[in-house]
């Protein structure tokens, strides 16, 4: 059997040492420890883990939080968080970041193991548009154990951040583990179009169009100079 791999980014050589020990007798791999940004970093680019544990608060230059948004930018790998404590300014940067779990230091083994496997196990998102996507007026994306049917008229946009996918709806917003690539079928209706490398826009919900963002109710969506020209060339102006 395949074990999973997991990497620890902790700088205090006791508490990586406990939490190495608790995860080999579960039985999964620990690829390496780091105690640092730019070590961490290194072993990602090489090892490409399954799971990172990740220490909010690290020695030198970098933090875990740092090594997060690395991770959302360029892996598809899910992270936990430890930290002994945590205040509400650094709360709101950490949620920021869509961590599957957040455990506090010292962690008790039973909640370590049981938060690496929900991480390990949490379902990707699946997306199924039916047979023909042109003209589908809706799709149905899998989260967890359920499909949620998602209305293609009321979805306003979609906003890629690394291993997660926001579907902004009119009255509410989705957070799922996707990437913005599992969504392009998209562009292929004729309401679709990707505007920016990390947004896929409506158009038909486009309120106004400024030279580096779009007006979509009360949100500005950031877009590319190619992503304009193409916008004005789809839509109707009269000038």
């Amino acid at each position: 059997m395949i074990k999973d791999r997991i990497l620890i980014v902790e700088d205090e050589d006791w508490m990586a040492e406990e939490l190495n020990e608790v995860l080999v007798n579960h039985g999964f791999e620990v690829i390496a420890t780091a105690d640092s940004y730019e070590k961490a970093l290194l072993i990602l680019r090489e090892k490409q883990p399954d799971l990172v544990l990740l220490d909010i608060r690290l020695n030198g230059v970098g933090t875990g939080l740092d090594i997060a948004r690395e991770i959302n930018d360029h892996w598809q790998i899910p992270f936990v968080f430890l930290s002994s404590h945590i205040d509400p300014k650094s709360m709101r940067e950490i949620l920021e970041e869509l961590p599957h779990s957040i455990l506090s230091k010292p962690c008790k083994p039973a909640d370590l193991v049981a938060a690496v496997h929900l991480a390990l196990n949490k379902d990707k998102v699946q997306i199924d548009s039916g047979p023909n996507e042109k003209s589908s007026d809706s799709f149905f994306v899998k989260s967890e154990h359920s499909y949620q049917k998602i209305e293609v008229d009321k979805l306003l946009f979609i906003k890629g951040e690394g291993s997660y996918i926001k579907l902004q709806l009119e009255n509410e917003r989705l957070v799922l583990r996707a990437t913005i690539k599992d969504f392009e079928f998209l562009e292929d209706h004729n309401d679709f179009l990707r505007v920016h490398r990390s947004y896929i826009v409506n158009l038909g919900k486009i309120d106004a169009i400024h030279s580096k963002y779009i007006d979509i109710q009360t949100f500005e969506v950031p877009m590319s100079k190619p992503g304009r020209e193409e916008i004005l060339k789809r839509i109707n102006t009269v000038r």
